[in-house]
């Protein structure tokens, strides 16, 4: 960041307090211009948005105070102003950093309708996060975060923002990789089905189709993991997965090539897989649970494992925006095993003319009966949802992200570990 100019003190403030005199109200107006001037003022081009109006970010640094880990007292405030003609026509906080004992390094930086916010160390040094916000319109791009812990267990993720993809690397303790927090190929790599507060007996009572606000696979093996069969960036599958409230998973698929015969077996027909249970080596079958969903109507199937309740399943037709024809599926979740598992693995089996497994699509390489190659329920952060960034909503139809949940976005709000 470049600053521009830095405002100080002003001579007139300190020239009506020495002709105040005693009235009590001119001495305490005196008091709080004094408090003002002690803040300084730096500006940062930010360049011009959508809307042709010129952006300038405004850093408001405030005086120390004793820091406050239950509520914000502003350390820095970054202010959004936006002009036009020479003139501002809008003025507002975007980002405010707070004083705590956290200790951390925060480091912001503005970049052409562009606001970048990074922390590192601190109290809580097991974890640093790196976001990008977009400054007008205000809206969430990117996030990236880790967890680390002495013993070597690392997890890092990437959050997308604009499509809900979110990406994580796992290392377990003892494995031996050349540095902490950088994905490495080598790694365990897995998908996280976005979580927003939706109502989803409302998108089903008005049938509406999940838009931008999911995580899509397709079988072109660049969205999603190709587990079984060959990638094929010609078939036009598309399959959209959203955490709604209260445990619920929604699925989406668009499968026009889908086979209409009648299937061997559930496996043989086209399906869902939910894997969940323990993400350790090891794993009994008590623990770690497969299901077979039937895109059609049928009974849920056990695949692996001895779960003590099967997932409620609810399907109907839904029609996108541009024609497409659907399938969506409402599953509600069973509890894990136990208060340590947090596995979920979803993947989405075609089948070969009801005689065969064509193709299927994870969330991650899901080895059967493996606990430690599922993919997590969710962040390995708290407080870091897709619901805890983006809002989404209804538009033209189908369920979109609609802009951010936080504004301003208040740093740090101490996300820890799970």
């Amino acid at each position: 960041m470049i600053p521009i100019r830095e405002y100080r003190s002003l001579k007139w403030i300190h020239r009506i307090c020495r002709f105040a005199g005693s009235l009590r109200m001119v001495v305490l107006l005196c008091l709080c211009l004094e408090l003002m001037a002690q803040r300084k003022a730096r500006r940062y081009p930010a360049g011009v948005d959508g809307a042709g109006n010129s952006l300038t970010v405004v850093e408001v640094v405030y005086p120390e105070g004793a820091p406050n880990d239950l509520r914000c007292l502003p350390g820095r405030d970054y202010v959004l102003q936006k002009s036009r003609g020479g003139r501002v026509v809008s003025s507002e906080t975007v980002v405010t950093l707070c004083q705590t004992n956290d200790q951390a390094q925060v480091d912001v930086t503005v970049k052409p309708n562009r606001i970048e916010i990074d922390r590192n160390g601190g109290v809580q040094a097991g974890y640093y996060f790196s976001s990008a916000y977009q400054l007008s319109p205000w809206r969430p791009l990117s996030m990236e975060d880790c967890s680390f812990f002495g013993s070597g267990e690392t997890t890092l993720e990437r959050w997308d923002y604009v499509t809900l993809r979110a990406e994580a690397w796992h290392v377990d303790a003892g494995a031996d990789f050349a540095s902490v927090c950088e994905a490495d190929p080598g790694m365990f790599r897995y998908l996280l089905p976005p979580r927003v507060d939706i109502d989803s007996l409302e998108l089903e009572q008005r049938r509406t189709p999940l838009g931008s606000c999911a995580l899509t696979l397709d079988s072109s093996g660049k969205r999603g993991f190709v587990t079984w069969g060959k990638p094929d960036t010609r078939d036009p599958l598309e399959i959209k997965v959203l955490q709604a409230r209260q445990g619920v998973l929604l699925i989406q698929v668009i499968d026009p090539g889908r086979n209409k015969a009648p299937a061997a077996s559930w496996v043989t027909a086209d399906h869902v897989e939910l894997w969940m249970g323990a993400r350790m080596d090891g794993s009994k079958d008590d623990v770690v649970w497969q299901f077979g969903i039937p895109l059609d109507e049928g009974p849920v199937q056990v695949g692996y494992g001895k779960p003590g309740r099967l997932p409620g399943v609810r399907r109907w037709a839904v029609r996108l925006p541009d024609g497409r024809a659907a399938t969506m599926l409402r599953i509600e979740l069973p509890p894990q095993p136990n208060m340590f598992s947090d596995g979920l693995t979803l993947a989405y089996s075609q089948s070969e003319q009801g005689r065969a497994q064509k193709r299927i699509i994870a969330t991650s390489r899901m080895r059967r009966g493996v606990g430690s190659t599922m993919g997590r329920i969710g962040s390995v952060l708290i407080r870091n949802e897709a619901g805890d960034h983006v809002t989404c909503g209804v538009v033209n139809g189908a369920l979109e992200i609609t802009g951010a949940k936080q504004k301003p976005l208040i740093v740090p709000e101490f996300p820890v570990n799970q």
